[in-house]
């Protein structure tokens, strides 16, 4: 039991997902440490954290045992901040990258702040209403990007830092207008396909922006990328504070889904990253049980899903009702963050496969412990940083090729069968 409480404990510094661009985080990492002093330091609080459970003074809800858990995370992400920023020059630019602007668009619900000369970002606090528009996304090139894949795409200079300088020039949208831009029919007479992320903890505006422009390059198929962003913290020790921010997203988003999947013309495809799936599983469950009219929903995909196996087991009897969709769930054994988050519920997280996989009758499960590594985000931002899952996705969307079409091994789990990456 104390080895599975220090996991416990562990759990909300390693599921930080701060990928290559999370630099700006990590600006408080002690520059004297080495990355073995901070190992040390970690491993000593983690003893010491043991030492308070033992004790009488240590129950799980007391401020004593809160604190403790605090410095552990602190420590925890200073430890990866370093680990991560050895791979990186000292601006933070990869040495040979080139990169591209993504155009994008979006959807949050965070409130707007107005910075110098009218240049305006989004903070960590939840808006009463929703807000529409788009912006530019830039990322370093992995392998070959199409630049005509997604209308507007460029390839530009370095920025001068990771991070924030990334995400440029956004600009408000009336509703009005941001529908009419996924509505305007396509010059080559290809279906109009809208990718929409809706991504998961501890992820701020630019990050959310990020990650949707690397998966929807990395998919390699043309396509609208759309992002929700939803007022996550951004913060390690915010993770108490997303999950209670949930519920009222579902409440922001689900007129907004609803408004886009019954549109004409088009192939909206979703994937939920993380605990982002609680926020589609759920929108997406209250609409069918009012059998809204979801025409245009064509793939649902859950990526490294935390949320609970039950609670996905009672949202899918509804969800299997909407017509003509198809689901694909990846999963991982490699993801240590939903190991662990299974540890903190005691609830079976759907995108863990470590001993069983997550299997339903009509969904596609798919095994990406292949794809993931503990040395990136403790292997469970793999849907972003994985060009091979993406490019998965995208002959699965692009041509309906099924799982063995596309190499993907098959595979038993008693009488279920999934797949798996080679």
């Amino acid at each position: 039991m104390l080895r599975k409480a220090t996991l416990v404990l562990v759990f909300l510094c390693v599921y930080v997902l701060k990928s290559a661009h999370g630099q700006e985080h990590c600006q408080s990492t002690p520059q004297e440490l080495s990355i073995d002093e901070l190992q040390a330091r970690v491993d000593s609080l983690q003893s010491e954290l043991i030492a308070l459970k033992r004790s009488d003074t240590g129950t799980d809800d007391s401020p004593a045992m809160r604190k403790a858990e605090e410095r552990l995370l602190s420590a925890s992400e200073q430890l990866e901040c370093r680990k991560e920023s050895a791979t990186l020059n000292p601006k933070g630019i990869l040495t040979t990258a080139t990169f591209v602007q993504i155009p994008l668009l979006y959807v949050t619900d965070r409130q707007r702040k107005t910075g110098k000369r009218g240049v305006y970002d989004y903070t960590t606090e939840a808006n009463t209403a929703l807000e529409f528009g788009k912006v530019n996304a830039v990322i370093n090139e992995i392998g070959s990007i199409r630049t005509g894949l997604i209308g507007g795409t460029t390839r530009v200079p370095a920025p001068g830092s990771l991070g924030e300088a990334q995400v440029r020039q956004a600009q408000l949208l009336s509703e009005q207008a941001f529908m009419k831009m996924l509505t305007t029919p396509r010059s080559n007479h290809e279906p109009f396909r809208i990718l929409l992320f809706v991504h998961g903890f501890n992820v701020e505006f630019y990050e959310a922006a990020l990650s949707t422009a690397r998966l929807a390059t990395s998919m390699q198929i043309p396509l609208v990328p759309v992002f929700y962003s939803w007022p996550s913290e951004g913060k390690v020790l915010g993770y108490w504070h997303d999950e209670d921010e949930i519920p009222a997203a579902v409440v922001r988003f689900q007129p907004f889904l609803e408004q886009l999947l019954s549109m004409p013309n088009s192939e909206v495809i979703i994937v939920c990253h993380s605990m982002g799936a609680r926020i589609v599983a759920r929108a997406l469950g209250e609409l069918a049980r009012k059998d809204a009219k979801l025409q245009s929903l064509k793939n649902v995909v859950f990526a490294a899903a935390d949320i609970n196996v039950e609670e996905l087991n009672a949202e899918w009897p509804y969800l299997r009702q909407v017509p003509s969709v198809q689901w694909a769930s990846y999963e991982s054994s490699g993801d240590f963050a939903l190991r662990l988050s299974t540890y903190i519920h005691r609830f079976r997280r759907v995108g863990e496969s470590d001993g069983s996989v997550y299997v339903q009758e009509g969904m596609n499960t798919i095994d990406a412990s292949s794809t993931t590594s503990l040395m990136r985000t403790f292997g469970h931002s793999y849907i972003v940083s994985s060009p091979s899952l993406a490019a998965d996705i995208g002959d699965w969307v692009a041509q309906d090729l099924p799982p063995a079409k596309r190499g993907l091994q098959r595979e038993k789990q008693g009488k279920d069968v999934y797949w798996k990456f080679p």
